[in-house]
């Protein structure tokens, strides 16, 4: 038996409703079951419901409007749009539907509640009230979902060097607030049209997907190090759900990351160097077993000097295989190294100590006294030595340089003359040359001993000597032999002829110089006499004058400058063979310098110049019988190179 008015079951034989006490019919059928719809906010309700569920408003059963249309059999009753859950309670949109019911006999509970003073119906009804507001309000602040209340930070690793993971207890979230998170009303006129979108889609999974949470650092951690979140919230996520949420940036203190084991990786890496300074080589050896030799990298390895610092450092990433492979991490990253030990190539003349020049210098002169002895035999002769100085030569940079770094010149002089005196006694300088000189560690050393620079003949003589007859020839090419790229110096006396200047005007020179050379050439043309035939004499043996050839522009040193040195004689014959005639004997000398101290040098006696015969006659003479052509040999021929002087004696032969 069932309750026309709630549908209740019954039990047989009662007479008013044990649900809503109303009276019951007694006739043995059981009456059809109606929809009951609030009328407040429109949802269906239990049968037996006094109350709303969903809004909490009392239910008007007996006088309400024209009843609900009946559902079919097997669909639920159509739902109304409400509002999210999480706003107040929306109040329905429509005319209330009643439920259609017969006219039964007033409950007596009812009756009685209603014979009741006013005041006492009214406080009941706003008891009721303030109940069902309490539960609203407490439904709201319930239904605000503070993220912050659900964020996992976790950290790992070792002290330094630890890993941050952080995380969000959605299953924690949605066992609370699940059923609390609806999608909105857009989301399902939007999309569930297309069918059935949102089917085995839940609103909370939508808000997952929407949500997300970050740290701004989660590496190489050490304790007591702060790390930050942050929340990231997609902003259409309140377009299709309907939810509150809060949520605040938050703060994480690190701590209980374990201390790590060290080692140092460097206590078995050996570092040496090699080569010469400027030009090292950095080696590196690993004889430990925690890394191998490729761990390691320096800044630089090549083009190193003593003094310089090389940095070999160790990849971050070790640290991590480290932990892994090994359970401790190397105590530190990098290690600076100081080059030292290189050999250093010398380049100052006062570094050599005194007594490694000693033996140098013993050096050069057994080398001077083997060569000449088989070279000159018995024909020439050598006096005793004299040093005579150095020129240093070394490498501006040795960086990427391969090569003699450095060259060493001591240069000693020594008299020669001929057999029987063939030779004029000369002197000659013998500059003995020494390679590539070095320091190592306060060790000096050189690489070669490469015997005697240059070489020289004696014009007029079957002599020639390795060495040099000039020492202004000598400096010359000893100071230009390696270029641009050598740093030259000289000293011990050698120098004066690095300052030598070749002579432009005859006031250069002094009454000293004038007399050496004037009396060289008085030599060279006694020497031409001597050989004339015995019939053939020259008298009066008369200085006229002198030409000097100054070089326009940049030449070899020989041809810098000519000094002319004129004499005359009359030349007769004792049979009178050719009338008796006067003989002009120019004598030139090549690259006439002056030094700082005063002294001078020429490079060459370059004999007498011309040739002629004497009118009517098979005899001839070297130097001239006129005086103009003589001018015009010396003078005119070279104006195109050379610019001139010339003194009185000789000027009129150029008019």
């Amino acid at each position: 038996m069932f309750c026309v008015h709630c549908g209740a079951q019954q039990e047989d034989g009662s007479k008013f409703c044990t649900n809503c006490g109303q009276l019951l019919d007694t006739e043995e059928q059981k009456p059809e079951k109606q929809n009951v719809f609030c009328v407040h906010c429109g949802a269906q309700q239990e049968g037996n419901s006094r109350f709303c569920t969903s809004c909490g408003q009392p239910l008007d059963t007996e006088e309400q409007p024209s009843p609900a249309p009946e559902a079919a059999p097997d669909q639920a009753a159509p739902q109304f749009q409400n509002a999210a859950p999480y706003q107040e309670a929306p109040q329905f949109q429509g005319s209330p539907v009643a439920v259609q019911t017969e006219p039964k006999p007033e409950n007596p509970l009812v009756t009685k509640l209603k014979a009741l003073p006013k005041w006492v119906y009214l406080a009941v009804v706003g008891g009721i009230a303030a109940i069902v507001a309490v539960i609203l309000i407490v439904t709201n602040i319930t239904s605000t979902i503070n993220l912050n209340d659900f964020v996992t930070i976790e950290v790992d690793g070792y002290n330094g060097y630890g890993t941050a993971f952080i995380s969000v207890d959605w299953d924690a979230m949605e066992a609370k607030y699940g059923d609390k998170v609806k999608f909105s009303k857009e989301a399902k006129e939007g999309l569930g049209a297309f069918g059935g979108f949102l089917d085995g889609i839940s609103a909370f999974d939508s808000l997952r997907g929407s949500v997300d949470v970050s740290l701004d650092t989660d590496e190489g951690l050490s304790n007591g190090d702060e790390i930050h979140y942050t929340w990231d919230i997609d902003d259409e996520l309140f377009q299709y759900v309907s939810c509150k949420l809060k949520y605040t940036e938050g703060t994480y203190t690190v701590e209980g990351l374990k201390e790590a084991e060290t080692f140092d990786p460097f206590a078995d890496l050996t570092v040496t160097f090699e080569g010469i300074s400027t030009n090292g080589e950095l080696n590196m050896e690993y004889a430990g077993e925690e890394l191998n030799p490729y761990d390691f990298s320096c800044d630089t390895a090549y083009g190193l000097a003593n003094g310089d610092t090389v940095t070999i450092t160790l990849d971050d990433y070790l640290v991590e295989y480290c932990l892994m492979e090994l359970g401790k991490i190397p105590s530190v990253m990098e290690k600076t190294y100081t080059v030292e030990g290189l050999s250093e190539y010398v380049t100052d003349f006062s570094a050599i100590p005194q007594e490694f020049l000693d033996s140098m210098k013993k050096e050069a002169e057994d080398a001077i006294y083997a060569y000449t002895a088989q070279q000159y035999g018995s024909d020439y002769t050598l006096g005793e030595l004299t040093y005579g100085g150095y020129v240093l030569s070394a490498v501006s940079s040795a960086t990427d340089f391969y090569g003699t770094l450095n060259d060493l010149c001591l240069i000693y002089t020594g008299t020669v003359t001929g057999k029987d005196e063939e030779l004029p006694a000369t002197t000659v300088y013998y500059p003995v040359e020494f390679t590539d000189i070095l320091s190592t560690n306060g060790e000096m050393s050189y690489d070669e001993l490469e015997g005697i620079r240059g070489y020289a003949s004696l014009s007029g003589y079957w002599f020639s000597t390795d060495g040099y007859l000039n020492p202004v020839v000598c400096y010359e090419d000893l100071a230009t032999y390696y270029g641009d790229n050598y740093h030259v110096t000289s000293g011990d006396g050698f120098e004066v002829y690095g300052g030598a200047e070749a002579v432009t005007a005859l006031s250069q020179l002094s009454d000293g110089i004038r007399t050496t050379l004037q009396t060289a050439a008085q030599e060279e043309i006694q020497a031409e006499i001597a050989d004339y035939a015995e019939e053939v004499t020259a008298s009066e043996l008369t200085f006229v004058g002198e030409y000097l050839l100054a070089a326009k522009g940049e030449t070899d040193l020989e041809d810098r400058n000519y000094y002319v040195a004129v004499y005359s004689a009359t030349v007769s014959h004792a049979d009178g063979d050719f009338e008796p005639t006067v003989v002009y004997y120019p004598v030139g000398f090549k690259g006439l310098f002056q030094m700082p101290d005063e002294s001078f040098s020429y490079i060459e006696l370059d004999e007498l110049w011309g040739y002629d015969s004497f009118p009517d006659s098979y005899y001839s003479t070297e130097g001239y019988l006129d005086g103009t052509e003589m001018y015009a040999d010396i003078i005119t021929a070279n104006r195109d190179n050379y610019d001139y002087e010339v003194s009185e004696g000789l000027q009129e032969f150029g008019k």
